[in-house]
């Protein structure tokens, strides 16, 4: 007897437990199939709003400010495959060319402006920075900061197996046009040049004007003269 009752027992605690381990299963597939939401963003208080507004803000005025300048630069390089001597940084047309990679073939290209918090209001530094691409895919990253008529920088070039980098200061800045004017060719195709006036015919086969005839009365009399214009 004792016998039959410990094997009803431990019939049913073997039960009991297979039964709280498929229930966990199911509960751990339930879950897991279950999305899991990402956590909200916080949200920012109007004081924050405001404040991101006014950096980018002052962010496109320092951009205005760059375009329309021309900077003659001195470039070096520790790096003994880099030439070091002069450049010219022309900001125009929101883009930034250097005139010796314009040379290598690259072309100018668009340029981002950051301004750095913490700085007193109206004597900021900003930076520039830019990536340009050679006819050959060369590379090169450009970086620079500026304020007033002083710029420092950087000029990366990636090469295949290596990197030159260039540093860069400013000798003098210039004030130019914000945009650059068409090519006097593309103006003057652009002008619509006026068709000639068609010539007449006569039945001899020759070009003559027109005859104007023009009459002219004087008092009560009824002389008419014809004045033709050859």
């Amino acid at each position: 007897m004792k016998k039959v009752t410990a094997a009803i027992f431990g019939f049913l605690l073997f039960a009991s437990t297979a039964s709280a381990v498929e229930s966990v299963k199911s509960e751990t597939v339930k879950t897991s199939s279950e999305p899991v939401s990402a956590p909200a963003a916080p949200s920012l208080s109007s004081k924050q709003l405001k404040h991101l507004e006014d950096m980018r803000k002052l962010a496109d005025e320092k951009k205005q400010e760059l375009n329309g300048s021309e900077w003659k630069v001195k470039t070096g390089s520790s790096n003994p495959k880099a030439k070091g001597g002069e450049d010219v940084f022309t900001f125009q047309n929101n883009q930034i060319k250097s005139e010796n990679l314009a040379k290598r073939g690259f072309i100018a290209t668009n340029y981002t402006v950051t301004v750095e918090e913490g700085q007193d209001k109206g004597k900021e530094t900003a930076t520039f920075e830019t990536m340009q691409t050679g006819p050959k895919g060369e590379t090169i990253f450009i970086r620079g900061e500026w304020k007033d008529k002083s710029m420092q920088g950087t000029m990366n070039e990636q090469l295949e197996k290596d990197s030159i980098s260039t540093w860069f200061t400013s000798l003098g800045r210039e004030k130019i046009p914000p945009t650059s004017a068409a090519p006097k060719e593309e103006a003057e195709s652009a002008t619509p040049v006026p068709a000639p006036a068609p010539a007449v015919l006569t039945t001899t086969g020759k070009a003559e004007e027109k005859e104007k005839a023009v009459e002219t009365f004087s008092g009560t009399t009824d002389t008419k003269r014809i004045l033709r214009s050859k």
